[in-house]
Formats: structure tokens, sequence, C-alpha cells
């Protein structure tokens, strides 16, 4: 991979070659864009607040262009910058909610401690029962009882505006309401156990390791993807994690951290059949406006701590009975469709690097199905498995 093309100045933004183009990402707001090299050299007098003829002075219009099309240019280019979440450099161009002052300890015992390894743990203590519930479904395969020194901390209070998120005392997120504190606790709780190195960014989607080859499950929720990786362990393959897949800075280590899979109502019957974990655990949970159901993936669990990713496949699950039908991604596409569907940046300092490197190694493709046991095989032969 090319090497970034610094802002000068400061490091409030990260320019990282993608193609033919750059791949834009504001540290603060997280807002990333796709730009060609004039649209990024545009972009980065706007971002620095810089006059309008020093931003016309990196354009070298053409006849044909006038100086007042040139200005249209780059002040249209501008306000979608804006509206896509960039804020032009110094802290007056940006916005940030104000964390609670006092760090008020949690109103009940609900506690547990979770682990990867044996040499880092991380203990967990919510005071809502509702709460409590679901983070213990989600995180008790990784449940690791025990009193020795802990790493981390990650607590959860509740206050008039919602749930509050600290790892180590620190505010991670406050104001949240259920479905996003169970979502931020979780993370955490996986951050805290992998490092930054380990888990530079979380892709909201599942992952399998079929015959060594990490294989990543992405998309929207309710498109398949914890339904496919589940057939998929069915048929044989590793399970490495649901939901929420660590990507490691170097943008090619998938970390597993094998968590329950989240399985919805709708995916309950195709399930059924194969998972007697699943028949077996019949207690149903709210998220959001969905029911869930947990099933812990144990026994199909991943034998080494992480694989390297081969393929990213963006599933789609069709009830209509069509036949399945696959279509090749660009890279440019693949990571559009990655941010867009929740995957988000988690290390510091934030940087788009790791995602633009999977999207350049890994194979993306769309999958469409109607029949599982068809998409298992096409999984597989995306994969390059045997």
């Amino acid at each position: 991979m090319a090497p970034l093309r610094p802002f000068a100045g400061h490091g409030d933004f990260e320019a990282v070659p993608l193609g033919d183009g750059y791949c834009l990402l504001d540290r603060h707001t997280h807002a990333v864009a796709l730009l060609n090299a004039s649209g990024l050299a545009i972009a980065e007098a706007w971002l620095e607040g810089e006059a309008a003829d020093a931003i016309a002075g990196v354009l070298d219009p053409p006849p044909s262009l006038t100086a007042t099309a040139t200005f249209a240019a780059v002040a249209d280019l501008g306000a979608k910058l804006h509206d896509a979440g960039f804020r032009v450099a110094g802290p007056a161009g940006r916005t940030a909610g104000r964390p609670p002052e006092s760090a008020s300890e949690p109103s009940s015992g609900w506690r547990r401690r979770y682990a990867l390894a044996p040499d880092r743990a991380v203990v967990l203590t919510c005071p809502d029962e509702p709460l409590a519930r679901l983070l213990e479904a989600v995180l008790r395969p990784i449940e690791a009882p025990g009193d020795e020194p802990d790493a981390a901390e990650v607590s959860l209070t509740i206050g008039s505006g919602g749930f509050t998120i600290r790892r180590d005392g620190r505010p991670l997120a406050w104001d949240a309401d259920l479905s996003d504190a169970r979502r931020i606790a979780i993370q955490a709780v996986i951050l805290a156990l992998l490092g930054d190195e380990r888990a530079g960014v979380l892709i909201h989607g599942s992952a399998v390791a079929i015959d060594g080859r990490g294989v990543v499950l992405a998309g929207a929720t309710g498109s398949g993807k914890t339904t496919l990786a589940m057939l998929l362990a069915a048929d044989g393959a590793e399970f490495l994690t649901d939901d929420m897949t660590p990507l490691g800075r170097d943008g090619r280590t998938l970390a597993a951290v094998p968590i329950a899979a989240s399985v919805k109502d709708g995916s309950w019957a195709v399930l059924d059949a194969e998972f007697d974990e699943l028949q077996g655990s019949r207690a149903v949970h709210r998220v959001g406006t969905r029911s869930v159901r947990y099933l812990d993936a144990t026994r199909y669990r991943a034998a080494a701590p992480s694989q390297t990713a081969a393929a990213i496949v963006f599933p789609q699950y069709r009830p209509d009975g069509a036949p399945t039908t696959v279509r090749r991604l660009s890279p440019a596409e693949a990571l559009q469709r990655l941010l867009a569907t929740g995957t988000e940046i988690v290390a510091r300092p934030r940087s788009v690097a790791p995602l633009v490197r999977l999207v350049e190694t890994a194979p993306a493709h769309e999958l469409s199905y109607s029949n599982g046991a068809d998409a298992v095989q096409h999984v597989r032969a995306l994969a390059g498995a045997s």
C-alpha cells in the first residue's frame, strides 16, 4: 500500500491511497469520503480553513471553466463534506457533548469477569437488570470467573438521560439508550481484551475460518450474516465471532472472539434443525425492534486466536426462492458498504488504513441467496477452500 498522504499542519485528517483516489478520514467525527487527487487537494484547502483565493489556487481550471464555476465547484465539495460530517480544522469547527462529571457506582451487584487469555481479563458491572441479562447472554461463552487482579474494568451507570459507559473510569458514551449501551459495552469489553493492535477496527459482521482462511460476512442488520456463519460452522468452518469482528491494525488479521451468535427470529426455523444448542436456549431477548435468541457456538470455535482475512462476503438472504447470485465488488465499493453498515474505526489514533488494506487484499463479493446449502458452497469457493 502506498504511504499516507499527510495533511500539512496537524493530524486531524488522514488520507489513504485507494486505487486511483484517496480515502479521507476526519479522526474526530469519523466521517469518511472517497476523492480523486483533485478533490483531495480542494478538500485539504477547505478543511484547513484557507481563504477562497488559496482554495482556488489548488486548481488549474481548463479554459472552458470560468473562475465563477471554479469557486462554485469548491463550495459544492465543501458543502458535501460538511454534510457528511467533516469539519473545518480547529476546536471551533467541531461540536462535542459534555461527559458526566461524576462517576457514580453501579447500584446493583451484577458483575462478571471475561477473558480470552489467562494474562488479560475485564470486569463488567451493570446496574440495570434487563441490560445485564442481554450482556450476560452475549458474553457468556468468554466468561472467566476468578478473583485475581484484572487488567480493566467496564462499568455502566444510569442517569436521567440514559446509560453512561466507562472504561477504567473514563467515559466512553453517555445518555445512551439500552440498545446503544449494549453495543458500546460489548465493544469496550472486546477492545479491553484485545488492545488497539488487534482491534483497530470493529467490522459489523460475523467471521469464520474455512481451511485456515478467514472469511468476513459483513452487511446491514438482518441481511443473514449470522445465519450464514452458523450454517458454515455446521458445515465444518471454525467460528471466529459474531456481529463485531475485530480487524487488526495490519488490515489482515481477524481476531477470534467467540461471543454468542445473535440469531434473529426470522432464522430460528432455519437453524433449529442444525443446532441443538439453539433448541435448548429458549430465552428470547429484545434488541431494539428484534427478537433474538443467543447461540453458544463454543464447540465450533477456532483453535487459533486469529486468522488472516482471505475474503469478504456481503450476504443478502432472499426468501423468494430466487437462485444464488454472486457479484464481485471493487475495493472502493466494498469499503463504502463496510462503513455504511456499521463498521467502526475504534483504535487510537483512529485510522482508516486497516480497512483500506483489507479491501485491497481480500476480494469482496455480494452474495444473494435463498438456499442456505447453496450459499455455503459459494462461500467456500470464494474463500478458495478445497
